[in-house]
């Protein structure tokens, strides 16, 4: 009866917390409007490269936009694919299009740090096979950057299929 009782007090306290704003986190970091405004534009590029890349059926600069490391990679509606294995897995399904018209439609950013920021992107896009039947798609993607040696690069990008 004690653990109920705490179980429901400690219930009841994070539900306050959380309604009068008590356990908002603080962002870890304070950026100028400049430092922002640079590290966003530079990261919604390399979001707008790797749909271009993606549009391109360019498995190999898809790649090379990821952080090297075990712990880099691309989930595809629930398939993880290693950064190792994108030009291998991803060169094996371009192979089988003619096509592939493919944009952002919308991008929502997050900086999360100096060194971390998350982009959510949103897609409608169409894929045309080489036996030319046309499958329009929507879905979105949710993608972690890091710095990595100074560089900007993807550690993890997921994609889910849109409910029509």
């Amino acid at each position: 009866m004690k653990e109920l009782r705490f179980s429901l007090w400690l219930f009841l306290g994070v539900l306050i917390g959380l309604s009068t704003g008590a356990c908002k986190p603080k962002p870890m970091f304070e950026f100028s409007s400049e430092h922002r405004s640079a590290l966003t534009d530079t990261i919604l590029q390399m979001t707008d490269d790797l749909a271009d890349a993606i549009s391109d059926r360019d498995a190999t600069r898809i790649q090379a936009m990821f952080a090297v490391g075990p712990y880099s990679k691309y989930i595809s509606d629930g398939l993880v694919i290693p950064r190792d294995s994108l030009v291998l897995v991803l060169g094996s399904f371009y192979s089988g299009l003619s096509k592939l018209d493919f944009a952002w439609n919308r991008k929502e950013i997050e900086l999360i740090s100096l060194d971390v920021a998350t982009v959510t992107s949103w897609t409608s896009y169409t894929a045309t096979t080489l036996q030319d039947q046309q499958i329009t798609e929507k879905a979105v993607f949710t993608h972690l950057f890091i710095r990595q040696k100074g560089n900007w690069c993807v550690l993890s990008s997921h994609k889910s299929m849109q409910k029509p």
